[in-house]
């Protein structure tokens, strides 16, 4: 899964998500209409997404009943976990649904973070923090000789960390 959003700050919400299978065939690919926000020109030099893009598109809480459905006693793989799912939280909350779609967040799936664990991984260790240093989606991509292409679109970003994960998992048979 991943998303696209208006920014990175409290305020920030999703504008695209991306669901696809481990072979990277597409479960859900919508564009979705922010609750609040109206501008977000910093994130839009990035994604492209428009204000005119999402106008018509799904609230987040229209969408709520097909990602429950898709998303429901699964594993989620998600290029850096804690900000996407940070932002479907967020992006329930500013739309002010907080109680109403509660289900959503509350259901039986677990997420995984690829981040980390290619992080792992590749074993570049982070002097500054200890660990290991996180790489960008498409640095990963990159070091692991992955065509990069659509980049910074939920759909791409889903489907390049489905192709990240089906490289990594063959180095380890």
């Amino acid at each position: 899964m991943d998303t696209e959003t208006t920014g990175l700050d409290n305020k920030a919400e999703i504008l695209h998500i991306g669901i696809v299978t481990l072979n990277g065939d597409e479960l859900f690919n919508s564009l979705v209409q922010p609750a609040k926000a109206r501008r977000w020109s910093e994130a839009m030099q990035i994604h492209g997404i428009s204000w005119r893009d999402v106008k018509d598109a799904p609230t987040i809480g229209q969408l709520a009943d097909d990602l429950r459905r898709i998303l429901d006693g699964r594993l989620v793989a998600i290029y850096n976990a804690s900000f996407d799912t940070r932002m479907l939280h967020q992006s329930i909350r500013v739309a002010g649904a907080t109680n109403q779609y509660q289900w959503l967040l509350d259901q039986d799936w677990e997420w995984e973070c690829v981040m980390e664990t290619y992080a792992e991984y590749w074993g570049e260790r982070n002097r500054r923090y200890g660990g290991y240093r996180w790489q960008s989606l498409t640095k990963a991509c990159q070091q692991q000789d992955l065509r990069v292409s659509n980049a910074h679109n939920a759909l791409g970003d889903a489907k390049l960390t489905a192709a990240l994960i089906r490289k990594i998992e063959d180095k380890f048979s």
